[in-house]
């Protein structure tokens, strides 16, 4: 019976993960994963190829401005954010060890706590806010940098780029010596790249973590030693929706989600119809390699 159950289980899962997850780039019908920063950018290229007169450099300007004004803010957000997280490794420390930290005592910051946690989760889902505007505005100006160059020569997109980078967008910058100056990386310099790489990685997603992962064992800790019933129950419940919103966001915006792209049973119904020869000869080709040649 249990055998019966997980093979169902199974089967459902692979055929949802077939229609919705897995690529299969010659398939009729695919599978592509978006992110929305993609997205915006790919459309915003395409409005501005079109009405390039709507977006002068004095809209850039302005859009530059504005995403700089509400980056100030999500850095004093993040810094209070940190200064939470900081109030909550005290709370949890206060069992052995005693604090006094603002003027506030290691007791008493537990009788706080979940006062602080509610306080964290709103910054979280504001700082969302906040970055996710900044992201708009900022695929504005990447892409605009980007067709900028694309008229001036694609080797100026980088230095053009650094003119509305943010300090995170910079960090992920790199300037390399290109193959037309006869340089090449040897295996010790790629080694190197590729070490400066994950670190760069570690190192962020380490602040990451501790913003997220110390709130989350006080979350647990507040949710077996509740000071105030009901209320503590629903302050850990909002943190942990908040904090699940993070997630999704980070996911959306960087990862992407899977959209099914029926691109090529278009064209293949466009070309039936235009090229009827050509058409049979896609046929006979994808039954004779079981798979659908690129049109």
């Amino acid at each position: 019976m249990i055998a019966d159950f997980w093979l169902r289980v199974k089967e459902r899962w692979t055929a949802f993960y077939n229609t919705n997850i897995k690529q299969r780039p010659g398939d009729l019908v695919t599978i592509r994963w978006l992110s929305s920063r993609h997205i915006r950018q790919a459309e915003f290229a395409e409005i501005l190829s079109n009405n390039r007169e709507l977006f002068g450099q004095a809209y850039i300007d302005d859009v530059n401005k504005t995403r700089s004004d509400y980056e100030k803010i999500f850095w004093k957000v993040g810094l209070f954010q940190f200064t939470l997280t900081g109030i909550l490794v005290l709370y949890l420390m206060s069992v052995e060890v005693s604090f006094s930290f603002l003027g506030f005592s290691s007791q008493a910051i537990g009788k706080l706590a979940e006062f602080v946690l509610f306080a964290h989760g709103v910054t979280i889902g504001y700082s969302i806010v906040l970055q996710q505007l900044i992201h708009k505005l900022e695929d504005v100006l990447f892409t605009f940098a980007r067709e900028q160059s694309k008229e001036r020569g694609t080797e100026s997109y980088l230095f053009y780029a650094l003119r509305y980078a943010s300090p995170t967008e910079a960090m992920a910058i790199d300037f390399l010596p290109s193959s037309k100056h006869d340089l090449f990386q040897n295996d010790l310099g790629k080694f190197l790249e590729v070490a400066h790489g994950y670190f760069r990685a570690v190192s962020a997603l380490g602040f990451a973590a501790l913003t997220m992962v110390v709130p989350l064992i006080a979350a647990i800790v507040i949710a077996f030693k509740p000071s105030y019933g009901v209320f503590s129950y629903l302050i850990v419940a909002y943190w942990f929706a908040v904090g699940i919103y993070s997630v999704l966001a980070m996911l959306k915006g960087w990862v992407g989600i899977p959209f099914t792209d029926y691109s090529y049973s278009r064209k293949l119904a466009e070309l039936e119809t235009k090229d009827p020869a050509k058409y049979h000869e896609v046929i006979a080709e994808a039954v004779r390699t079981n798979a659908w040649p690129r049109l």
